[in-house]
């Protein structure tokens, strides 16, 4: 691999960047933190001498026009994702932005049109790609044993959600919290053709989704998502994906512990009259010290990164963070019509 390293920018260094994105930046060989730039000078030039940065700045016109940058980070609420993206493709940089790529579908179409138009790329962080986990799945599922992906089912549950960027709670999940798990459904599954959803709304900010989904492919899937199992908001979070094939199943807990169900028995045969044979991973110590990799942080920038020096455009794309955005809208409109919604075709790319 090449000791060049992409020269990026980064806007933005509030909480979650801050904790999580600086410091897996810091840890991909492929990148080279250059500049900061967040509108409060006290945060843009700590994050700067903390994680490296040569410079920093609080109005990205100026670091645009200062710096020789290979593309840039943008972390923030949507409507920044959406303001400073476009402004960054018109110069024909590269953007990574947090997701969700916009608040809705229509906005974040506008970054992918754009990036098009610009004959550029961007790339939405939908980290779950670069989990230790589903990557060893999606090895998994390429096999000619395990048969393609037949059937998933994905849960997802955690604390009460608040209301957040003007939506009430029930609708602010789907876009700032599971459209993670849509992106998911689709990286495992393809396009989805058809979604039927059902919400139970116990408080503003307790309530579960039960959803019921069909693959362009065929195949079909189930996800229940929901605020109801934990006490604490943030800090507890479980999440479990069960992927069938033909004669094989692999399932994933929590992004890190994958157990295969394969149809080749490992055992001796006079050991095999009895139970299912099954091999399973799952992180040690030393993974837990890389945690940030393990879920798929550092992954995602040294994704980044990596496409910046070869030219090739990034996974999960801005038309990915379209797509995403486009089933949880048609789970809404399900789960407040009672009747299932039809996802349209997509054009080729």
């Amino acid at each position: 691999m090449s000791s060049k390293q992409a020269r990026i920018g980064f806007v933005g260094a509030g909480a979650h960047a801050t904790s999580q994105l600086y410091p897996s930046l810091a840890q991909a060989s492929s990148a080279k933190l250059v500049a900061v730039c967040d509108l409060r000078a006290e945060r843009a030039q700590r994050n700067a001498k903390r994680f490296g940065a040569d410079h920093w700045y609080t109005d990205i016109e100026v670091m645009l026009d200062r710096e020789e940058l290979d593309g840039i980070c943008i972390v923030g609420d949507p409507d920044m994702h959406v303001a400073l993206g476009l402004r960054v493709l018109r110069g024909k940089l590269p953007i990574f932005v947090e997701k969700p790529s916009a608040l809705t579908t229509k906005e974040a179409q506008r970054l992918a049109d754009a990036a098009r138009k610009a004959g550029v790329w961007g790339m939405v962080a939908f980290m779950k790609r670069h989990a230790a986990g589903y990557t060893l799945a999606k090895d998994i599922m390429a096999s000619p044993a395990f048969g393609g992906l037949q059937q998933v089912h994905l849960q997802f549950t955690q604390g009460e959600y608040p209301d957040l960027w003007g939506l009430e709670a029930p609708q602010a999940f789907l876009v700032g919290q599971v459209v993670h798990l849509f992106d998911l459904t689709r990286f495992l599954g393809g396009d989805v053709s058809q979604v039927y959803a059902r919400l139970n709304l116990v408080t503003q900010h307790r309530f579960g989704y039960a959803i019921n989904v069909t693959f362009v492919s065929g195949a079909v899937g189930t996800m229940t998502l929901n605020s109801l199992d934990h006490a604490e908001k943030w800090r507890d979070i479980t999440e479990r994906v069960h992927i069938s094939g033909h004669g094989e199943s692999v399932v994933v807990d929590d992004m890190s512990c994958v157990t295969y169900y394969c149809s080749q028995d490992w055992r001796p045969k006079h050991r095999q009259s009895f139970g299912i044979p099954v091999q399973v991973w799952q992180p040690n110590f030393l993974s837990a010290l890389a945690g940030k990799n393990v879920v798929g942080y550092e992954g995602e920038l040294e994704h980044f990164a990596r496409c910046l020096l070869s030219g090739k455009p990034a996974t999960a794309d801005l038309q990915d963070g379209v797509e995403a955005l486009r089933l949880g809208e048609a789970v809404w409109k399900s789960a407040q019509t009672g009747r299932p919604v039809a996802l349209r075709a997509r054009a080729p790319r």
